[in-house]
């Protein structure tokens, strides 16, 4: 998309601009962290954060948010470098998989996908970082 909109350009999504920079040097001269940690609201984002819409992904830059964020480098750097954290990932997922089947009784039921999602993330966390769930 680069080569046909340039290094820099702006896709409306409804209301809202999304800016796209395509250049690794001037991607790396615009973002500043504190500047660009968090998200707007959004209705995705209130279905896969917690309630107070707060965690690494969506926090605004704080000392909670740098902690979560050490926390998260750390275990994922831990075991990103071995086939741990596939099997980490894997083991979580099908059991996700397996209760989400259980409590709908069956697929192909419309069911609500948040506290399966944030379960599994929290599983996958729990898992590396004090190897249980």
């Amino acid at each position: 998309m680069s080569k046909i909109y340039g290094p820099v350009f702006t896709l409306w999504i409804g209301p809202l601009p999304f800016v796209f920079i395509c250049d690794l040097d001037m991607a790396r001269e615009s973002f500043n962290k504190i500047d660009f940690t968090g998200r707007p609201f959004s209705q995705f984002g209130s279905i896969y954060c917690n309630e107070k819409h707060k965690d690494v992904i969506y926090d605004d830059y704080s000392k909670c948010w740098e902690s979560l964020r050490r926390v998260s480098h750390t275990a994922i750097q831990k075991y990103a470098k071995t086939t741990a954290l596939s099997e980490v990932v894997d083991e979580n997922v099908c059991q996700i998989v397996r209760r989400i089947i259980a409590d709908n009784e069956g697929m192909c039921r419309p069911f609500s996908s948040h506290d399966y999602v944030y379960n599994v993330f929290a599983n996958i966390l729990a898992s590396i970082v004090f190897s249980e769930k």
